[in-house]
């Protein structure tokens, strides 16, 4: 079962990992602090996969079961829906998420100085420059 994680910027909903990292690559983020999903206790409520939302259960709700146009057993028969999801909260377990720079770095012997869109390091670039 995949492990979810909430960001501080988005209290609402929560993503895998690997989601978050193509989120900061999207946003141009290097870094961002996420905290644990953890099972809701609520009993009440459920999150519903086919309109995203959070509902009430059932039948203080909305409708949910046959009632729904979206209803889709999981057994193709009757039942809970396809779309009937755990409900997270977030935790106080934080970690930080950092993305590994993608710069391309030189290969010339011992320069790691990054290469720039004319194919050299500036260091490289000045010295066939002046020869």
């Amino acid at each position: 079962m995949p492990k979810y994680y909430f960001s501080d910027s988005d209290e609402e909903n929560c993503f895998t990992l690997e989601v978050h990292k193509q989120q900061m690559k999207e946003k141009e983020e290097s870094e961002r602090t996420v905290f644990k999903a953890v099972k809701s206790d609520v009993k009440d409520w459920f999150y519903c996969k086919a309109i995203g939302e959070v509902s009430v259960k059932a039948p203080e709700g909305e409708p949910c079961g046959k009632e729904c146009e979206l209803y889709e057993p999981r057994n193709g028969k009757s039942g809970c829906c396809k779309s009937f999801a755990t409900l997270y909260t977030s935790s106080d377990e934080s970690k930080v998420i950092k993305l590994k720079s993608e710069v391309e770095l030189c290969s010339k012997k011992n320069c790691n100085e990054p290469v720039y869109e004319f194919g050299q390091c500036f260091k490289h670039y000045c010295i066939s420059e002046h020869q």
